[in-house]
This record gives C-alpha cells, structure tokens and sequence, in this order.
C-alpha cells in the first residue's frame, strides 16, 4: 500500500503539531491521511489528579491537528477516527471522550474530511471493554487489533489497491470481526470426479457442462487466530 507511519508512542496533539510545522509531512503527498489523535490529551497525568488537557483543549488540538493537515495536503482526503473508548462504563473519562468525538464529528466536510467512529466495535453489548481486547481498558490487546477491516469488495490481493482501500474508507465500509477468516475457492471436476483445470475464487466465473459428466468441488477454508 505504500504507506507510512508517523505516530509515536504516547503523542499528544501538541507533539504531533512540532512535527507537522517542523517538516514531517513536507515531502510526502498521500491520497489519504488516516488520524488518530488525542487520547493521550484526555484523562489525568499518571498517578495524579491533575489533567492532562480541557475537553476544550483536546479538541482544539485535534482541530488544529486537522487544520493543518489540510493546509500542507491540500489533495489528501483526511480519515479522522474517533479517539476509541477507554477506562470503565462509568469512569469520567469514558464520558470525556464521548464529548470530544461529538465534537470532532463535526469536522466532516464529507468531502475531504471524514469522521470515522469505530470504538462501537471494541464494546460488549452492555458498553463495557472486555479485558481480552483491552487488558489495561486502555492499550489493545492482539485480538484488539485484530477488530477493524475496510471491506474494498476484491479477494485477490493484486485487486487490492490504495483507490479501491481509500474509497472503502470514505464510503465507512468498516467493519469489526475476531474471525474466523472464510476463503472459497471452486474447481471443476471429470467425468471420471478427478480436478483439472485451475482454481477460481470469489468474484470469478466457472462454467460446468453437466451432459458431459463434470462436476464442481467447492473448498471452503477457515482460518483463524490463536485466540
């Protein structure tokens, strides 16, 4: 996909912001800019009851953040991703970031900014986080990254491209899964029930003459993660 990271570990959006206006993005020009930015900004300093930032100035900062994103690349769509939700049901900062994605929401232009909010998919049906997916209810665990797919309608990896990944995106074809992963793959067979010929997948077309005696084997091959 030709992509790059730029996040750190730990970012702030004041931090992200040095790097923006210090070069960081003045030699790339990306069709799609994918943010996720603020979470570090909400709740308080480690072992303190001091704030890290307002809600106001979380979400000044990821405004910011976004403002200049679009000034240094103009032609870049921007997926801006809600900050994923945290801490227990009731804790303040649940409802803290529940506040600055309200807000952020409204930074979509549904042109060149989009608004994305996938933290429903982190979330049991009574709104908790399971500790499997966040163990600390904060940083995710391999099945936690494991939640977010942009379905790009293709099964073949050469079909898979930046456009068709960035339109899935735009259009919010997102959706969550642990698995099982489901290949399906079809191949003829003789008069004799032998295979030949090669296998298609989904999205080809196989064509079969009964008079003569051929058939069609189906495979159907699962896989899924340790977990």
């Amino acid at each position: 996909l030709q992509a790059a990271n730029f996040g750190i570990d730990g970012d702030r959006t004041q931090h992200l912001l040095w790097r923006l206006q210090h070069g960081a993005v003045d030699g790339p020009a990306p069709k799609v800019v994918v943010l996720l930015i603020g979470t570090n900004n909400a709740g308080n300093e480690r072992n303190s009851d001091v704030p890290r930032n307002t809600t106001a100035e979380a979400i000044a900062g990821v405004t910011l953040v976004v403002q200049t994103l679009r000034a240094k690349l103009p032609d870049a769509t921007i997926l801006l991703l809600g900050l994923l939700p945290r801490g227990e049901t009731d804790s303040p900062i649940r409802a803290q970031i529940g506040e600055i994605n309200r807000a952020l929401s409204g930074l979509d232009d549904g042109r060149r900014i989009r608004f994305l909010d996938i933290g429903p998919s982190f979330l049991s049906p009574d709104g908790s986080l399971s500790r499997e997916i966040m163990p600390d209810l904060l940083h995710m665990s391999e099945a936690g990254y494991a939640r977010t797919y942009a379905k790009v309608g293709v099964d073949k990896p050469a079909d898979f491209t930046p456009a068709k990944y960035a339109d899935a995106i735009r259009t919010q074809k997102a959706f969550a899964t642990n698995g099982p992963f489901i290949k399906l793959t079809a191949r003829k067979l003789d008069g004799a029930g032998l295979p030949f010929g090669p296998s298609v997948e989904v999205g080809d077309t196989i064509s079969v003459s009964p008079g003569a005696g051929e058939g069609l084997e189906l495979t159907v091959d699962i896989q899924a993660p340790e977990w």
